[in-house]
Parts: C-alpha cells; sequence; structure tokens
C-alpha cells in the first residue's frame, strides 16, 4: 500500500481533527511503520478493537482497517480509533494529538458552508436520532467502489435532508442545499456555491470570483473536480446535495443532468444526493450509483426503531408527560400507537406531538389522532374552518399565495399580493397555520416561508383546489403583478 498518513490528515478540515505539526509527523512515521507489515497492522487493529471494548465503545475491525488503509469513514470512529492509538504510540505521540482534539469542537460544521446552509443543517439535525444502517451503507458503498453516486429517495417528510445534514455535519462534506423557500432553486446557484467550496477548500484554480461562463454549464465544475482530486490522491472528495426535486430545470439546458452533475466522476470523488421518490429527474451517469429508498422494505423495521426512538426522546417533554397522564396512557402503548399513526413520517410526528405540547388535543384520545401526513393535514385544514360554508375566501387566498409564491415574504408583500388587510393576513399567518411555516429575519423584516413542501402539495391537491373555489391562475397573475409593480410602477403589463 502506498501513501503516508499524512495524507489521512490532509483531511482534517472535512474529519472536525485538528493535529499539529508535530503529532501529524509522529503519527505519520508510527502508521508508516504499521504499513510496510501486515502482521503488525493486523496486531495493532485487534489492540484497538480490545481497548474499544474495554472503554464500553465500538469500532469495528472493518472500521480500524478503513482507516489504516485511508478509506471514508465518520469523524466519531476516527476521533475513536486516535483515542485508541494510545496503545501503539509513544506517550508524546499520543498526548501531541490528543490535547489538540479535545479542544475541537467535533460537531463544527466547515467554515466553507454558507451562513444560511449552516442554519439549515443546525435545524434538521437538533433533534436527530438513529439513521446508523443508512451511515453504515453509504460508507460501505464509498469504501466498495472508485468514485461514484448514492441517491437517498423517499415520500415527503420520511427524513432524506435530516440524513443529509447529519451526514455534513459529522464529516464536515462540501454541501449544498436546494431550497424553496429560500430561494435557492436555480442551476447557477448550485454550481457557484460547490465550485467556491472547492476553490477554497483544496486550493485548485486559485481563482475568485469565479471566472465568465463558470456557471453556464458543467464544464468548470467538472475541471474543479478533476483538480481537486488530483490534489490529494489519497483523501476523498465528499459531496452532499439535499433536494434535487426542487430544482427548478428551466435554469439549465433541456436533457442535461440535473444541476449538470456529472457522467463520470474522477477517482475518489463521491457524491451523496437526496431527492423525492415521486420526481422523475434528468440523472444519467457512467459510474457506480447506489440508490437507498427509504421506502424500501428493508428499511421497515430499522426506520420503525428510529421512530420509536424518536417518540420515547420527545415524550420526556413535561407537557408531553402532562398529556400521556390526562390520557392514563402507558409510555410505551404511545410510543407503539403513535408510531403506527405515523406512517414512518417524522414530520407527521413533528406536528403532532407540536400539537400536544400546545395543548391542541386535550380532549382527544390517542385513537382519534389523524393517521399520517396527508390526513394531518386534511384535519387541521378541517379545524381552521377552511372548508365552512361560505368559505373564509379570505384566509384561503393568503394560504395559496403564500405558498404559491415558494420563498420567504413578509406580512406586508402578501398583503398586497392578496388584496388583504395587514392584520388578517397576521392573523391567519400567526394563529391559524403557524406550525406549517418557517419564519426568518431578512433585512430585518419577520418574513414567512411554507416550512415543508408536503404542505404544499397538500394545497394543490386537486379536490382540495376544488373544494377550496381556488382558481390558481389568478393567484398567479396576482403575484406576477405585484413583482411587475415592484419593478416597474404603474406600467401596463
Amino acid at each position: 500500500m502506498k501513501g503516508t498518513f499524512a495524507d489521512l490528515c490532509g483531511m482534517e478540515r472535512r474529519r472536525g481533527l485538528i493535529l499539529s505539526k508535530f503529532g501529524r509527523d509522529r503519527l505519520t512515521a508510527r502508521l508508516d511503520q504499521l504499513l510496510r507489515s501486515e502482521e503488525i497492522l493486523k496486531t495493532t487493529g485487534a489492540e484497538v478493537t480490545r481497548y474499544c471494548e474495554e472503554q464500553g465503545s465500538s469500532l469495528a475491525q472493518s472500521t480500524i482497517t478503513r482507516i489504516l488503509k485511508y478509506k471514508p469513514v465518520d469523524y466519531s470512529s476516527l476521533k475513536g480509533f486516535f483515542l485508541a492509538m494510545k496503545l501503539v504510540l509513544e506517550k508524546a505521540d499520543y498526548e501531541s494529538a490528543e490535547q489538540e482534539s479535545k479542544d475541537h469542537d467535533w460537531g463544527k460544521i466547515d467554515p466553507y458552508i454558507s451562513g444560511i446552509f449552516r442554519t439549515l443543517v443546525e435545524r434538521k439535525t437538533s433533534e436527530f436520532v438513529g439513521r446508523q444502517y443508512i451511515f453504515d451503507a453509504i460508507d460501505d458503498f464509498f469504501t466498495a467502489n472508485p468514485c461514484g453516486y448514492i441517491s437517498i429517495k423517499a415520500k415527503p417528510g420520511v427524513g432524506k435532508s435530516a440524513i443529509l445534514a447529519e451526514y455534513v455535519k459529522r464529516t464536515g462534506c462540501i454541501a449544498h442545499f436546494n431550497s424553496r423557500p429560500d430561494g435557492i432553486t436555480r442551476t447557477e446557484q448550485f454550481l457557484e456555491s460547490i465550485c467556491v467550496q472547492l476553490i477554497e477548500r483544496y486550493g485548485v484554480n486559485n481563482n475568485l470570483p469565479l471566472p465568465p461562463g463558470a456557471t453556464e454549464d458543467g464544464r468548470f465544475l467538472n475541471h474543479l473536480l478533476e483538480q481537486a482530486a488530483q490534489r490529494a490522491p489519497e483523501s476523498p472528495v465528499f459531496i452532499a446535495i439535499d433536494a434535487l426535486d426542487e430544482v427548478n430545470l428551466a435554469s439549465q439546458s433541456s436533457g442535461a443532468n440535473v444541476l449538470y452533475l456529472p457522467q463520470y466522476l474522477p477517482a475518489n470523488v463521491y457524491v451523496l444526493l437526496t431527492q423525492r421518490s415521486d420526481v422523475p429527474l434528468p440523472f444519467h451517469v457512467f459510474v457506480p450509483h447506489k440508490i437507498i429508498d427509504l421506502m424500501g422494505s428493508e428499511y421497515t423495521a430499522e426506520s420503525s426503531q428510529d421512530i420509536e426512538l424518536y417518540i420515547r426522546a420527545q415524550s420526556e417533554r413535561t407537557s408531553i408527560q402532562h398529556w400521556l397522564h390526562l390520557q392514563a396512557l402507558d409510555k410505551e402503548d404511545f410510543v407503539t400507537q403513535l408510531r403506527l399513526k405515523s406512517e414512518l413520517n417524522f414530520m407527521y410526528l413533528f406536528y403532532v406531538l407540536g400539537d400536544i405540547e400546545q395543548g391542541r388535543y386535550q380532549d382527544l384520545s390517542i385513537q382519534h389522532l389523524p393517521s399520517g401526513l396527508e390526513n394531518y393535514y386534511e384535519t387541521h385544514w378541517q379545524l381552521m374552518g377552511m372548508t365552512a360554508q361560505p368559505l373564509p375566501r379570505s384566509k384561503i387566498r393568503i394560504v395559496y399565495v403564500l405558498a404559491t409564491i415558494e420563498q420567504a415574504v413578509s406580512i406586508d408583500h402578501i398583503s398586497r399580493i392578496s388584496g388583504d388587510d395587514v392584520l388578517t393576513v397576521q392573523e391567519v399567518l400567526t394563529h391559524d397555520f403557524r406550525q406549517f411555516l418557517l419564519t426568518q429575519n431578512i433585512e430585518d423584516e419577520l418574513c414567512y416561508s411554507v416550512y415543508h413542501l408536503s404542505f404544499s402539495d397538500f394545497l394543490y391537491r386537486k379536490d382540495i383546489v376544488q373544494a377550496a373555489g381556488v382558481m390558481l391562475e389568478e393567484i398567479m397573475l396576482q403575484i406576477t403583478n405585484s413583482l411587475w409593480e415592484g419593478v416597474y410602477g404603474d406600467e401596463q403589463l
């Protein structure tokens, strides 16, 4: 095996690992010695495994072998490996590396990831649980192949984005999050984001701002990937891209791969993708490509365990404990019944547990809670009087304007588009549909957007549109007129 441990240490930004030059040199020399002998390598792996077992932690032999052979693993395994290496390193070597690793925030997201993505990662991972089998599958694929793509597919609300965000948090890899509420849907935005990160992290091209034409197609991205792979041949390049289904395909050439993702990848370049399973996308590649379908039967048992783990954790909250007491409901019965109600959908749990906390189900038993995310939306729609006669057209119009505009906007802006007064808009957004909305402070103004696109999907269902008496064409015209007036004033279209 060729190469030195310095190559692995060169991944310290992505791994969340900081070592001094002294520590790197000593570790490099010692591991080079280990790598010259298969027998020593085998013995060392056994010693490290034994140490981990004694400490009550787990570090599989296969993981240790991957680390010693410069293969990708998550930073928590890498950290555990270094702690265990005190069995085979001189005391000075170990203490130098350990002290600096203790001072580092292992969960720190890479500094090259933009602020809006950092916020998203933190929000998506704040209550993350489980999914280790998915990370193991990712790890195994990346280890077994010289390059390639992994696509995680599922229905809305199952947790695709949370998994990718947790992966970014664990590895600190290069990342891009497509997001309609944040207005990040265009291919040129993706290309600019990824190209800048590649340049800043790997020192390739050394050209900022980007050269003309860099975001017009995929050629410059391909060039940077080649350079990054050559710059550190033993250090894999990892890229994570969320929500391909939210990309505006009109922002790129017809027939091209979504986001101009390369059909071929250089060796040691790996890309993790997420997308909805019900949205076909142009994506054809000639490198290894693994699809992880979270809706597949092979993941049902593990997904059920993750759902139960999440419910147990949330049920420790005082307000939920109080509700369980009022319902005379055993905690484990609650976990089991709510898992069945959820249909293994984390977004359903997010809403229902939030409603329980807010006291919305004081007089409702768990048997009468809605089953599944779609039914939950329907139940709330009815509770808010959206199907009453006569129809509350003002409320309906406000909700559809916000869902249709697909970006964070202020109450004043919605008021101008819908023609409703500011107080009415505020009441609808902050009272009737608060749990479905995300608030952001943009240029010192509070703005609102739909929290999860599954709610927009519900609103656009044909039966809901017809029952609500909504004319989507009229709403689009109102939005267009508002944008026109903002740019051209009173000139006629």
